[in-house]
């Protein structure tokens, strides 16, 4: 099973009852959304060193696609999990306690 599956399964099984364990969940969310702008800081720079790169002959291209695949897949899977988080905080939200 992958990380992302993992994560996901732990917030399906999750029964947040209290408003203690409803912060947590929000907490955890402002840090998945933090790591997603921090992801895209990333991008923007490998992006920034590709193209020093190419002016320069530096840097092999492959090597730097092959960056971007992976950073951009890493975003993808973050984004998945910030957004189930806030799914899961609303829908507890919605509940009595």
């Amino acid at each position: 099973m992958t990380q992302q599956g993992i994560l996901l399964s732990a917030f399906c099984n999750v029964k947040a009852t209290t408003p203690e364990e409803i912060e947590q969940l929000k907490e955890t969310n402002k840090q998945l959304k933090t790591i997603c702008q921090n992801i895209r800081a990333i991008g923007n720079n490998i992006n920034q060193i590709a193209k020093y790169a190419n002016q320069c002959a530096g840097i092999n291209p492959s090597d730097v696609l092959t960056t971007q695949k992976h950073i951009r897949t890493l975003n993808k899977e973050v984004t998945e999990l910030w957004q189930y988080s806030r799914y899961v905080i609303q829908r507890l939200q919605g509940t009595p306690h």
